[in-house]
């Protein structure tokens, strides 16, 4: 695979070199024209360019297979995060959470990356996790949802196992906001409505009052109509959060609207 481009493109070269030598002597010789020349050239490059990409589906035809194995290998995995048969409902305020003893140990690891976690979260309260890089502080918040399952222990919403909780119940309490903020083509309304498509502008405004991000959103030319791209790479990287909050507050009124907002407990993980 190393040698195929280079020996082909050597090839080519080597033939159009040669056309023009014995073509040239043809030409001063009297026996070919000129036009007839550069239609051998065209009708050469025409079948060495078939042959190029021919020889690059070859190439890339072996990682496609490698490609496609490990892809099926990913389709065919089961999750480990399991729906119960029977959920249950929350024993009490969903928005408080608490570890009892936790730990988790990623597949094939020496150690768990988080052991013996116990500590609770009450309603109105931050809390915020504090560690260095490869702590643990991601995986830790990526408990509560259930996007992983904890190896041992339990952790709790609501004073009930995540377990036993049907998980769409589970993550219809809960706004989570990746590390890494992301933003879809569109504009800052569209963006904030991606948690609740029916919010009001009334409710968008809230959203953005709640992520300190409506100062910013008032001064832009069009407002809530101002244009994002893709990515988000129209607007800072702390614009770019701040909206991402604003989206994540949005899917849960119940728990960003005025009345109800003294009773949310704050998850802030932070890098020491």
């Amino acid at each position: 695979m190393a040698l195929m481009f280079p020996v082909v493109m050597g090839i080519t070269n080597v033939t159009i070199v040669a056309i023009i030598w014995v073509g040239g002597h043809e030409i001063s010789d009297g026996t070919v024209e000129i036009g007839a020349l550069s239609a051998m050239i065209s009708y050469v490059m025409q079948i060495m360019m078939s042959v190029m990409m021919a020889s690059f589906l070859a190439m890339m035809a072996p990682r496609a297979t490698v490609c496609a194995e490990r892809i099926g290998e990913v389709l065919a995995t089961e999750t480990s995060v399991v729906r119960p048969a029977e959920p249950v409902g929350f024993a009490g305020d969903p928005a408080t959470v608490e570890f009892r003893d936790a730990q988790f140990r990623y597949p094939g690891a020496d150690s768990a990356v988080l052991d013996g976690m116990t500590f609770r979260v009450e309603p109105g309260t931050t809390t915020a996790i504090i560690g260095s890089t490869g702590s643990g502080k991601t995986t830790l918040i990526g408990l509560v949802p259930r996007l992983i399952d904890v190896t041992d222990g339990a952790v709790l919403v609501g004073g009930t196992d995540i377990r036993t909780l049907d998980p769409d119940a589970l993550r219809a309490e809960i706004g989570l906001v990746p590390q890494r903020a992301y933003l879809f083509s569109g504009t800052v309304a569209s963006n904030v409505r991606y948690g609740k498509p029916d919010a009001t502008d009334d409710e968008v405004w809230e959203a953005l009052r709640i992520a300190q991000a409506d100062e910013f959103v008032r001064a832009m030319p069009q407002g809530l109509d101002t244009p994002i791209a893709q990515g988000g790479t129209t607007v800072s990287g702390g614009q770019r959060q701040r909206l991402a909050i604003a989206r994540a507050s949005s899917a849960d009124p119940r728990s960003t609207c005025s009345t109800t907002r003294s009773r949310r407990s704050t998850w802030r993980p932070m890098r020491a």
